[in-house]
């Protein structure tokens, strides 16, 4: 299991909508490995969706991250209207590096 955050940009006063993590969540299937979505967001405009994917290792889990979550970002997605410009795997202390 991975931890993988997405960033995400929209309009400067733009909001994620309240059901953000349980739609996308409503939106996984099997294949794609998505176990948990959060999202979370300080500042309209700005976003993060953190997914725990299952995959053998962090290069997968971000391809599955990226597969499954630019359907959302298109016209009838949950995240319609935000762009996604990162995805990453965090470092985690004692996991993957001091």
């Amino acid at each position: 299991m991975h931890l993988i955050h997405a960033g995400l940009i929209g309009p400067p006063q733009r909001r994620l909508p309240e059901d953000a993590a349980p739609a996308l969540l409503a939106l996984a299937t099997p294949r794609e490995g998505v176990e948990h979505v959060v999202a979370h967001q300080e500042r309209p405009g700005e976003a993060v969706i953190g997914l725990y994917v299952r995959a053998a290792d962090a290069e997968q889990a971000r391809a599955r991250a990226l597969a499954f979550l630019l359907p959302a970002t298109r016209a009838a997605g949950p995240l319609s209207g935000w762009l996604l410009v990162h995805v990453l795997s965090p470092r985690l202390p004692g996991r993957n590096g001091p």
